[in-house]
């Protein structure tokens, strides 16, 4: 049976594109956006009560890969991109049906003059332009399982990092997120040479090259100048 869904607001992040976003959500505390409610679904009712908890589960779509398809098995990064796992035993993006999940901590709600709300989110891993399909509240008793069996171990900062330029005049928050972002190593599975890399976090580009698979160097930062 197919059955049809509909988008309930958009995310507006600091992460513009997939590089660079992290795999999973609660490894960069400084990462932050908000999602924008379509009107619809943005009634004072409909959000009442939601800041008596600390964290939502937020339901999505992978709109970057939508119409790149999907395979019976993948290579999680989180194992070096060696060993192939089972589709579902694994968080890929490429799956049959688009769908992903995150628990992300809720900061504030605000309303504008349009009437349109805005969620405040922080710890998150989504990029700009996520469709949101579905929020829910995180809940501790329910959702964290302590003795849960996994694979995977939970990630450890890999890196670390370096800044070849002048940091004197970049707001320190944007330097702490470039750090946790950098520090968890978002470079593919299999590099196996020395070169640089870039994605934009924010309003500013970001290079950085990897010497010995240990030390990060941020090369260069530039702010975007958006045309309007």
């Amino acid at each position: 049976m197919n059955y049809n869904f509909k988008q309930i607001g958009v995310v507006k992040s600091c992460f513009k594109g997939k590089f660079g976003t992290p795999r999973q959500p609660g490894i960069t505390p400084t990462a932050t956006g908000y999602i924008e409610l379509d009107d619809e679904y943005a009634k004072p009712e409909m959000i009442s009560e939601l800041l008596l908890f600390s964290h939502i589960w937020i339901i999505f779509v992978f709109h970057e890969t939508l119409n790149q398809g999907w395979k019976p098995t993948v290579r999680p990064p989180r194992l070096g991109g060696k060993k192939k796992m089972g589709i579902w035993a694994t968080r890929s993006n490429f799956r049959p049906n688009p769908i992903g999940m995150s628990v992300v901590k809720i900061e504030k709600i605000e309303y504008s003059i349009t009437g349109k709300a805005k969620l405040y989110i922080s710890n998150h891993d989504i990029i700009e332009n996520t469709p949101i399909l579905d929020i829910k509240p995180y809940l501790p008793y329910a959702d964290a399982i302590t003795n849960a069996r996994t694979p995977f171990e939970k990630p450890n900062n890999k890196l670390e990092v370096t800044f070849k330029i002048n940091t004197k005049k970049i707001p320190s928050e944007v330097i702490n997120l470039i750090s946790e972002v950098i520090s968890q190593d978002p470079r593919p599975a299999f590099h196996s040479i020395e070169k640089e890399y870039h994605f934009e976090l924010n309003d500013y580009t970001i290079s950085f090259i990897v010497a010995n698979n240990s030390l990060a160097t941020v090369t260069n930062l530039e702010k975007i100048i958006f045309d309007h």
